[in-house]
């Protein structure tokens, strides 16, 4: 997949004003978010506008989440290679292509066929074969991907089903 200069840099430029600006410095979430072209998950907006510091919508009434909180979130989790992680709602699939560069594998739940084949058409273009994607709804977890070693997500944990759990290892970060 080709990544020309111009896009380098607003990626660049993203994470300069809109991570390290707000004081987010770790090293592998940055270089993370450095290596995801996320003009490959909105390919319908104007390249001024995929790197604005806002979610942006994808179709079906979701958005893809805004730079920042896909790159805090994945700070939080503290990823070091050895992880498997369980995504719920994988949306566009970016947030997932950020994490794969983090983790060894990586499992998002999309309970939107649709979205979750865009998503996966997405991340065969960008060579990411050890993220497995799942149409499902995400808090039951995925059984057949356990044991998850962590999780982000905005909902809260008691919004998950006990089946969520029960595929966590026992020492998950889930945030």
């Amino acid at each position: 997949m080709l990544d020309p200069p111009e896009t380098r840099l607003l990626r660049h430029r993203m994470i300069r004003e809109q991570l390290q600006a707000r004081g987010l410095d770790d090293p592998a979430v940055l270089h993370a978010m450095q290596q995801i072209p996320r003009e490959c998950f909105v390919p319908h907006l104007p390249l001024e506008t995929v790197y604005q510091d806002g979610p942006l919508p994808i179709g079906q009434g979701q958005t893809i989440s805004q730079p920042y909180m896909v790159a805090v979130m994945a700070s939080l989790l503290q990823l070091h290679g050895q992880a498997t992680v369980l995504e719920v709602g994988a949306g566009s699939g970016y947030g997932a292509a950020v994490l794969a560069v983090l983790a060894d594998r990586v499992v998002a739940v999309e309970r939107l066929p649709a979205l979750l084949e865009q998503a996966q058409g997405r991340w065969r273009a960008l060579g990411l074969d050890h993220i497995a994607g799942v149409v499902g709804d995400g808090t039951l977890g995925w059984a057949a991907g356990a044991p998850m070693t962590a999780s982000p997500s905005p909902l809260r944990p008691h919004r998950y089903h006990p089946p969520f759990w029960h595929n966590c290892a026992p020492t998950v970060v889930a945030w």
